[in-house]
């Protein structure tokens, strides 16, 4: 079956791949020497689904704004990272 072109896929993706960027660099395994790179992976196409679930006319554009606030914040804690790596 054809996806609808209204549907809300987009926001759900980007708002699954905001969080796993937010949550990515924390988790408890071994990441030495790419822990401060976990984000990047999750947030970027987080971005990128958020704003394809916000342009034009689609349903479920509060997900994909709460997916576009979760994928800036995994970027900026991502980055936080590089840069506190970087200084050690």
């Amino acid at each position: 079956m054809a996806e609808r072109a209204d549907s809300g896929v987009w926001g759900l993706l980007a708002l699954v791949f905001g969080l796993a960027g937010v949550v990515a660099p924390f988790l408890p395994m071994d990441m030495s020497g790419y822990r401060q790179y976990a984000a990047f992976p999750f947030a970027l196409p987080g971005l990128v689904f958020s704003i394809v679930g916000l342009i034009g006319n689609r349903r479920a554009k509060a997900v994909a704004v709460f997916g576009a606030m979760f994928s800036g914040l995994a970027l900026c804690v991502g980055g936080y990272l590089v840069f506190a790596f970087t200084l050690r």
